[in-house]
């Protein structure tokens, strides 16, 4: 494992706050046609996903994954793929599932828990293809 760079650990972080904003703008502009449930869902993953992102830049010089370069690219990918189709209503249950997995990763990098970092990363894998 190794650790990420402060230009690594940005990318990511800003990959997470920016879903944050994502989310809640999606939110936002869907209120009338979600449920109580996903309103709820999707505010509490918002704001989990900034407070990931935040503590990923804070703590940039401790983080580590395995595969750092394979690993960001499947988190942009994931991310750029959520931000452009979060836009249709009828992926938000796709999208609460892969937000689930990424707030997962987010928690095992920061917490730095090599053993499940792995696992996390595959689950996001699994549930992104």
């Amino acid at each position: 494992m190794e650790n990420l760079n402060s230009e690594q650990a940005s990318v990511l972080a800003q990959n997470y706050l920016s879903l944050a904003k994502v989310l809640n703008d999606f939110r936002f502009d869907n209120w009338t046609s979600l449920s109580d449930s996903n309103k709820d869902q999707l505010e509490k993953m918002s704001k989990t996903l900034l407070d990931q992102g935040q503590d990923m830049l804070a703590q940039s010089s401790l983080l580590v994954l395995n595969d750092i370069d394979q690993d960001l690219k499947l988190i942009l990918e994931v991310t750029n793929n959520m931000q452009s189709t979060l836009t249709k209503i009828d992926k938000i249950n796709k999208s609460i599932l892969l937000v689930g997995c990424l707030l997962n990763l987010g928690s095992a990098v920061i917490s730095r828990d090599l053993n499940n970092i792995p696992d996390r990363l595959k689950q996001l894998y699994d549930s992104y293809k």
